[in-house]
């Protein structure tokens, strides 16, 4: 589905797109330099019909859709010279070459969302082939970033944008090539004691019994939040003791993830009896297991609970403040140092295993180290103590 054969007048050639349309009695054929991805063969075809429509009611100006074509060279000289190519206009086509569904709906919010917000406010009327790589790497360098990652990730559409203008060739060569990543320094987990885990949820309960079910099984699962609010009533196995984890939460709306990244949770106790303190509130009127209880909806977002729930109930205790986050690592320390075998903790938690012994060496490790001190002190506890002679010091 979504091939070129489904768009009348589109064409796949190679790595771009031809359109065909009847300009003037004559068929005309015009490359895009753009892959022939389904999202690009829905624009082209888009595109197209615009062309159509303005044929049909005298607007079209063939120079401004095909500006290098060697039609408009040979018709339209004076169009054909070298005009101003703006960055904002090259952006626009790029963001609506990736708006056909080829990027999930997070990622394109995230990348209009640094085109508006850094990019378009200092590059919007420039002409794009005078960035130079001086241009962009002081750019970069007068901007307070609030971390590594933010800065490298802003960068991710601009490098595209730069790209699909070399190979349009609008520009001879690429600035955006030798603009490097920084190194991100990864937080390590900074999980939760059993102690405090169980006073967290006491916490929450004096407040509100779901929220204390929602963190309850939160903090004895392992599950990522936007999972947890996607989480269905169908998805849990009451005999099996099992919670299948097929839905992540993004932006507004459940989203079934990828069939490799599916799991099968192993219930604990504490997670059982959270989702069974749930069905009074849920089961019979909702699909989800979990709701806001001011709305009695499902949660829309992670931010509520984390405000409402879990900031308070920590600075109430005294417990030095973590990221909601955390209750994912506390549950992940808690498999190792029950002694879980790595590989099905990795599984419970959805990672692969050189990914959770990434995270979670530093627990390995000290697990590992107990054990082989064990060890030592079993040898030297069984074995007989040697008498110590006392020699008389030479004089």
């Amino acid at each position: 589905m979504g091939g070129a054969g489904s768009y009348t007048g589109i064409e796949a050639r190679g790595q771009s797109i031809r359109v065909t349309f009847s300009y003037k009695g004559k068929r005309r054929r015009e490359t895009l330099t753009l892959p022939p991805t389904p999202a690009n063969l829905k624009y082209a075809a888009r595109l197209r019909g615009q062309i159509l429509n303005e044929i049909g009611i005298g607007s079209f100006n063939y120079a401004e859709h095909f500006p290098e074509s060697n039609y408009v060279k040979e018709h339209f000289p004076e169009a054909a010279k070298p005009k101003t190519v703006i960055f904002s206009e090259v952006a626009g086509r790029w963001l609506r070459s990736k708006s056909g569904g080829e990027l999930a709906k997070g990622t394109l919010v995230k990348y209009r969302q640094a085109l508006s917000s850094t990019w378009l406010p200092l590059l919007s009327d420039t002409d794009i082939r005078t960035i130079k790589y001086s241009d962009i790497l002081e750019i970069i360098g007068g901007i307070d970033w609030p971390s590594a990652k933010t800065r490298n990730n802003a960068l991710i559409p601009l490098r595209q944008i730069f790209e699909m203008a070399y190979l349009d060739e609008t520009i001879d060569s690429n600035p955006m090539e030798r603009i490097k990543n920084l190194k991100v320094q990864k937080t390590p987990p900074d999980p939760l004691s059993k102690e405090e885990t169980d006073m967290i949820i006491d916490h929450i309960r004096l407040k509100d019994q779901q929220a204390a079910n929602y963190y309850q099984l939160s903090l004895y699962s392992g599950m990522r939040p936007e999972e947890i609010i996607a989480i269905r009533w169908s998805d849990y196995d009451s005999n099996k003791k099992v919670l299948r984890v097929q839905r992540a939460h993004s932006y507004g709306e459940d989203k079934t993830v990828k069939n490799e990244n599916i799991r099968d949770i192993d219930l604990t106790p504490q997670a059982i009896e959270a989702i069974e303190n749930q069905k009074q509130f849920t089961l019979l009127v909702n699909e989800h297991i979990f709701h806001n209880p001011a709305t009695n909806k499902p949660w829309d977002d992670q931010d509520k609970q984390r405000i409402n729930y879990w900031n308070p109930a920590l600075k109430k205790l005294g417990i030095r403040h973590r990221r909601a986050y955390e209750t994912r690592h506390t549950y992940a320390t808690m498999l190792l140092m029950a002694g879980c075998n790595p590989a099905y903790a990795a599984s419970q938690m959805g990672h692969s295993l050189q990914m959770f012994f990434s995270i979670y060496a530093r627990w390995i490790r000290a697990r590992e180290d107990a054990k082989e001190h064990g060890k030592l002190n079993d040898f030297l506890g069984n074995t007989p103590s040697l008498p110590h002679k006392y020699r008389k010091p030479s004089k």
